[in-house]
């Protein structure tokens, strides 16, 4: 009694045929392969270079430009612990959110308001904002502190206009 095994006939010719194709897609696929993982690592590498030699223009004193409030100005500005007034006390109630943490303002935590919109926030919140800025948040109003508000309305009152030409 003989069995039949493919592998073991006379008549190999479709046995070598298959191994033959899976060889060959098998050395195609790695070769598609190695091709993408080179691409990739090629762009990777083209990626760090420019962003390590990128051309950063350079601002004339550059060190000498400030962007944000000065800390003092930062510092003159109105600070007091939140206190939520109810419906029937003195306030409108309500709540307050801090527009830049987004996160509610809790009774007693420090806050500020700013001088002329009178928008509040978390203390540490608007400080952190006015490293790198000089408006509110929410309006964009330019925020000074109360001296120079005191400031500019003094020197508008003693100097008048100049008269039209």
């Amino acid at each position: 009694m003989s069995t039949y095994n493919p592998a073991f006939s006379d008549n190999s010719s479709n046995y070598t045929t298959q191994n033959l194709l899976i060889i060959l897609g098998v050395a195609f696929g790695s070769i598609v392969v190695l091709i993408a993982i080179a691409i990739l690592c090629e762009r990777l590498y083209w990626r760090r270079w420019y962003q390590n030699t990128a051309v950063i223009p350079e601002v004339p004193h550059s060190h000498n430009v400030s962007y944000g409030l000065s800390p003092s100005a930062i510092a003159n500005l109105t600070t007091f612990g939140y206190k939520r007034y109810d419906n029937e006390g003195t306030g409108g109630g309500g709540w307050l959110q801090c527009a830049v943490c987004l996160s509610m303002v809790q009774e007693g935590e420090e806050v500020r308001q700013l001088p002329i919109c009178k928008h509040m926030f978390h203390q540490e919140c608007i400080d952190m904002w006015f490293y790198s800025h000089w408006t509110c948040p929410l309006c964009r109003t330019k925020v000074e502190g109360p001296e120079e508000v005191k400031v500019r309305d003094n020197q508008n009152t003693t100097t008048p206009p100049a008269p039209p030409v």
